[in-house]
Formats: C-alpha cells, structure tokens, sequence
C-alpha cells in the first residue's frame, strides 16, 4: 500500500510540474507595429512606412503561415477583399472606427464577391486611393513604392478603360508600383494595373493608411411615397 500510494503521490507531483511548466510559458510574441508616416496636404493623412508585412497580417487574420512565408517580407497571395477585410480587423485590435462596411454578398459574374462601402469619416485603416497613393510618391520615410510588390488602392478599374475618377466604377481594383518580378525598367512609380478583386499573386500586396477624409458618407435615397386611398374608376 505504501509503494502504490508513493508511486501515486510521484505521478502527481510530476504532472503538477507539467502543467505549472506550461502555464508559464512565455506569451506569444505581440505582431510587429505597422509604422506610419504623415502626408503633406490636405486632408491630414498617415500612410504606411512599408508594405504590410506577412508577420503583422498572419498575426492580425489568423492566416495560417505553414507555407513558411517570411514573416519580415511583405504580405502577398491577398485578395483585395481580403485585404478591406484585414484593415478592419486591425482597426478593432487598435480601438479605431473601421472604414469599411462589408455588407451581404452579391452575385458578380457568376461568382461572389462582397460588398464593400467605404465610411469616410471612419479614422480606422484603410486602403488608400490612387491619388493618395501618389501622394506618397517622393515622401520621405515612405519606402517601396515601386519594386517591392504591386499594391492594392481603393480604386476601381476595368480592363481598356482609363482611370476612373469614382472609386466605386468598375469591378477590377487598380494595383499600383510594380514589382521585384518585373524588368527594373518598368518598375517605376507609374506602374499601373487592374485584378479582379478577389485574385490572390505571389507579387500582390498592400500598404495602408489613416485618416478620414473629412467627407460623411453620402445620405440614403428618401423613401418613396404610397399613394393612400382607393383609386376611382373613370
């Protein structure tokens, strides 16, 4: 009996000791700060030093990083509803208003794809526009803007059109800077193209910024009026 109860009292303590050793484990490590650098101009505006990283984007999504994705190189293979979707996210993990509703899905094309209105008066992150876009162009502190990965802007385009002054035309998002992957030669600032808004690239990312623009969403349409009363026949 005492040989049981010893062995017993053995097996306790070691599990005690296991379990005290795996509740003080070190937490894991908090995702790295996305730095962000202000604009010159009007509205006030901070846009992101770099690109998103893959560290801070697995961390903020839960994307599983098992493909061993470097988590100090750039965000790549997302989507732009993937990446409206991270912006939100990491908005609320900061205490910040998201900038953007993502509503019911729609059909488009004989596939999905979610809809998303852009709250401008939000102060979360968010994607910036094209003309934002440039005017990080030659800021100091805002490093890659070309070579490093195309980045997604709010932006809507469609194949053979010019740029369109709506954010909301089209169903094609502008990508913009270009990337390692191409000829040095048309890796500029001026590089231009449009993806589908959910295509994932290898050399496809993001950069973000934040900031309303000082322009409240637009009103909903008034409703319409019902005709009361019984029609008379003529």
């Amino acid at each position: 009996m005492r040989r049981y109860t010893a062995s017993f009292a053995g097996v306790l303590a070691v599990a005690t000791l296991v379990v005290g050793l795996a509740r003080a484990a070190p937490p894991s490590p908090a995702p790295p700060a996305y730095a962000m650098i202000g604009l010159s101009g009007s509205p006030p505006l901070e846009i992101g030093a770099d690109e998103v990283l893959t560290g801070l984007f697995d961390a903020v999504t839960g994307r599983n990083g098992a493909d061993t994705r470097d988590p100090a190189a750039p965000a790549t293979k997302v989507s732009w509803d993937g990446a409206v979707q991270f912006c939100n996210q990491l908005s609320v993990k900061e205490g910040l208003r998201p900038a953007y509703g993502i509503r019911t899905r729609m059909p488009m094309g004989g596939s999905l794809a979610p809809t998303v209105e852009w709250d401008r008066s939000a102060n979360g992150y968010r994607l910036p526009t094209e003309a934002e876009w440039e005017r990080a162009v030659g800021t100091p502190g805002v490093r890659s803007l070309a070579g490093g990965v195309w980045e997604w802007v709010y932006d809507r385009s469609a194949p053979g059109e010019a740029a369109l002054p709506l954010p909301n035309a089209g169903f094609f998002h502008v990508i913009r800077g270009g990337s390692s992957q191409m000829a040095r030669s048309v890796t500029t600032p001026a590089a231009r193209g449009w993806l589908p808004s959910a295509y994932e690239d290898e050399a496809v990312g993001l950069r973000l910024v934040r900031g309303a623009t000082g322009e409240a969403p637009p009103p909903p349409p008034p409703p319409r009026k019902r005709r009361s009363g019984t029609p008379q026949k003529r």
